[in-house]
């Protein structure tokens, strides 16, 4: 099943978030970007590749609940503030309440914070592979591929890649020159086309059905593609959004609906008068911020997504037990792990699964942190008692 979405009334100039990056015309330029509030990639339709099977996960495995890290880390701020309000009450010295109050709110937050992340680092690291048909209701480490349920596998219109998910999105990159020498850039979302089947990840030993679009991480293939020039008069589809529609309706639009109509392939070669440029292959944490890349600006941006059928994927989390079967072999279904609520999908060797494993470090460098800034709020406060 495929569905196209169109922004034609949305409006980015007040949501445009920048962060450090270099440009390659403006050595000094800022041009990463995020869209907001479409701040995600382009997964429409991702729906598409569900399965039955999450109806039949058990009623205390779904509707498990606990209070959220960001709630206590509210409610560490919440009980700081009151002690910095009493304190300055009886000592009204604004800098040392100003450093108390900072070593308050944020030594015993990345305490915390350091201490979660360097025990899942450590359980992380040291965890074996568990067999599908082995896992159970609790952090597992399982392997696979994912698999079409009752329905054949996707080419991606423009890679032609067996996938079971693929979708393009067109992006308008607006390239605005701030003030201070920087460069930023607006990113107006055009148009996203998507199309999946069911699927279920599977080793071999029995399958695991996730759902992708709860998936608070997930990773998966993609491939940039920047319109160069058009007819080999330069950039013609700058300056105004409403040109870059104008152009994407009359020469781009129907090309794409057709590949995705008829099942077919994008050839953008074949497209007379269109010089673009491919970026290659890249890795997304789908569930992430977009950021463009550095030669966008002023540019209508393809960027395709596919979760392939030939990578192996590593899912960590908790397997919950559907009940079912295909071919004698259990199906599960993958949910957060019950004591850390840790769940994820990376591709296998990908930088996703190794910043799994690098959770230690972080989590070693926010204790260091964390326990330097709660040593000195304490001595402040020894200080205004002694």
């Amino acid at each position: 099943m495929s569905s196209s979405q169109n922004f034609d009334n949305f409006n980015s100039g007040s949501d445009q978030i920048s962060s450090n990056g270099q440009n390659a015309n403006n050595k000094s330029g800022v041009i990463r970007n995020i869209i907001r509030p479409f701040n995600i990639f382009n997964l429409n339709n991702i729906d598409s590749t569900q399965t039955d099977f999450g109806k039949y996960i058990p009623p205390h495995v779904s509707k498990n609940t606990s209070k959220s890290l960001a709630t206590k880390i509210f409610l560490v701020y919440y009980i700081s503030v009151i002690i910095a309000v009493i304190l300055f009450m009886k000592n009204s010295n604004a800098f040392e309440i100003g450093v108390l109050l900072f070593g308050l709110l944020t030594g015993p937050t990345l305490l915390y914070i350091g201490f979660k992340e360097f025990s899942k680092g450590q359980l992380l690291t040291s965890m074996p592979v568990t067999r599908i048909d082995s896992a159970s209701y609790g952090l597992n480490k399982m392997e696979g591929t994912f698999i079409p349920y009752n329905a054949q596998s996707l080419k991606s219109v423009i890679s032609n890649v067996d996938c079971v998910y693929h979708s393009l999105g067109v992006y308008y990159a607006d390239e605005q020159y701030n003030g201070d020498g920087t460069t930023s850039i607006l990113v107006h979302p055009i148009e996203f086309f998507g199309k999946g089947v069911p699927t279920l990840l599977t080793d071999g030993t029995g399958y695991l059905a996730v759902d992708i679009a709860k998936m608070p991480k997930f990773e998966a293939k993609g491939r940039i593609i920047y319109i160069k020039s058009i007819e080999g008069k330069g950039n013609i589809i700058g300056y105004r959004l409403g040109k870059a529609k104008e152009w994407y309706e009359a020469n781009l639009k129907q090309y794409i609906k057709d590949a995705y109509d008829n099942d077919t392939i994008l050839d953008l070669s074949r497209i007379n008068g269109i010089e673009y440029v491919d970026l290659g292959f890249y890795r997304f944490n789908v569930k992430s911020f977009l950021r463009m890349p550095d030669k966008a600006g002023d540019r209508l941006v393809l960027i395709e997504l596919f979760i392939p059928t030939s990578d192996k994927y590593i899912c960590i989390g908790s397997a919950a037990d559907t009940g079912k079967t295909i071919d004698n072999k259990p199906v599960k279904a993958l949910v957060p792990d019950p004591a850390t609520h840790i769940i994820s999908a990376n591709i296998e060797g990908s930088h996703g699964e190794t910043s799994i494993k690098n959770l230690s470090k972080v989590g070693l460098a926010a204790i260091l942190i964390g326990g330097i800034l709660t040593i000195a709020a304490f001595v402040i406060i020894l200080n205004m008692f002694i």
